[in-house]
């Protein structure tokens, strides 16, 4: 099973990549619940300029495909929460954490033979409200039978070789069509119905069964790049298979674990990543290791329930360009005793010349030989432009 680069992609196809893509095809128009999300792009001037989709779960936290983000920093992103219409103005709302699925690994973004861990969680720096979907759990994941009508969301074009892009946000009905085509145990498979079905830049938007979120959009199958094509199927990562992991991440010691930089060659740049205490009980952290200097360690900091602190981050790139990424281990004891350590990554890119400070992360991808596997998000792209990163 052979994932082909971009740029073959494009050199096969290029009339078909020469728009963004970005959507359900389809489908109808239909109104935004209030649980609805549009990742957008900060800062570009424009209304709409939606790459990804998300449910908001809870007042502060949204859940989203982790390919949507594993390249942008928190501060590119903008969220836009229970719009219809994306051509509108709008007030973003603002993260202040990311949290990426540990299996996501964010060094094979741009050649995926599997998308194991394709979830993410964003938190919000203040609450949206209160109207969220349910989580579908494991059993009733389990439950589901072939051909169980199942609801898609997203924005963007609704012809399979995205050349007309609505601002009106759509839905479509999918069939449930069982295990996931890559074999992930933590995937399932919609769709195979002709002319109906998630396209690029539906990556990260809801599937549900009434008010149950079952699913995250998080790839298609396609034989030649469009999409929607009868018997060609759609991944989405399972919530029912991540319940458990999500309950955890957004209760007791809550901490960002990516960071994303870039940054020009010999300078030098600050981040921060929050950690926040979601407990009804103190935590402290004992230690913090990193080959980075620290400005601030937290360390010997007791953090009583609601209180936060930011583990500071100065960086010098160590290379004149590419990609590298640093980790930050830490150990934090919560007043009872309970030990809790793990790793926190800033992933760098670094550039030499001026005109690269315009690049933010592009989403990765690639294609299955036979039946090419494209990630929703490697094209998504603002309606009038997409900036690039690329890697070394």
């Amino acid at each position: 099973m052979r994932l082909l680069p971009l740029t073959l992609l494009l050199a096969l196809s290029p009339s078909l990549f020469a728009q963004p893509i970005a959507t359900i095809v389809g489908g109808e128009t239909t109104a935004a619940p209030a649980w609805m999300v549009s990742l957008q792009w900060r800062n570009t001037g424009e209304t709409n300029s939606h790459f990804c989709g998300g449910t908001l779960i809870a007042p502060q936290w949204i859940v989203t495909a982790a390919h949507c983000i594993s390249d942008l920093d928190q501060d590119e992103i903008a969220v836009r929460i229970g719009d219809t219409d994306l051509s509108t103005a709008y007030t973003s709302a603002d993260i202040d954490q990311v949290i990426m699925h540990p299996d996501w690994d964010l060094d094979d973004s741009n050649y995926r033979s599997s998308f194991l861990g394709d979830i993410a969680l964003l938190h919000l720096a203040t609450a949206q409200g209160d109207e969220v979907p349910a989580l579908a759990s494991a059993d009733q994941q389990a439950a589901l039978t072939a051909g169980d009508a199942m609801t898609a969301l997203g924005w963007g074009a609704t012809d399979s070789l995205a050349t007309q892009y609505p601002d009106l946000l759509q839905t479509v009905a999918l069939p449930y069509a069982g295990a996931d085509v890559l074999g992930d145990a933590d995937h399932f498979s919609a769709g195979g119905v002709a002319d109906e079905g998630t396209c690029y830049g539906d990556s990260g938007g809801p599937l549900l069964i009434n008010d149950t979120l079952y699913g995250i959009a998080s790839y298609i199958e396609s034989d030649d790049g469009s999409c929607a094509s009868a018997g060609n199927l759609a991944g989405f990562t399972s919530v029912g298979y991540y319940t458990d992991w999500i309950s955890t991440r957004t209760a007791g010691l809550v901490y960002a674990n990516l960071r994303s930089l870039t940054v020009a060659s010999g300078s030098t740049a600050e981040t921060g990543f929050l950690l926040r205490n979601d407990d009804d009980q103190a935590w402290e952290l004992t230690s913090v290791q990193s080959e980075l200097t620290l400005t601030n360690d937290c360390v010997g900091i007791t953090l009583q329930p609601g209180e936060s602190c930011t583990l500071g981050v100065t960086f010098q790139p160590a290379i004149p360009s590419g990609t590298q990424d640093y980790g930050i281990q830490f150990v934090a004891q919560r007043a009872d005793g309970q030990t809790l350590s793990d790793d926190l990554v800033l992933s760098t890119d670094t550039y030499l010349d001026s005109t690269a400070d315009d690049a933010v992360g592009d989403g990765g991808g690639g294609t299955l030989s036979g039946a090419w596997l494209a990630l929703l998000a490697l094209l998504t792209m603002s309606r009038n432009r997409r900036r690039a990163r690329n890697k070394v």
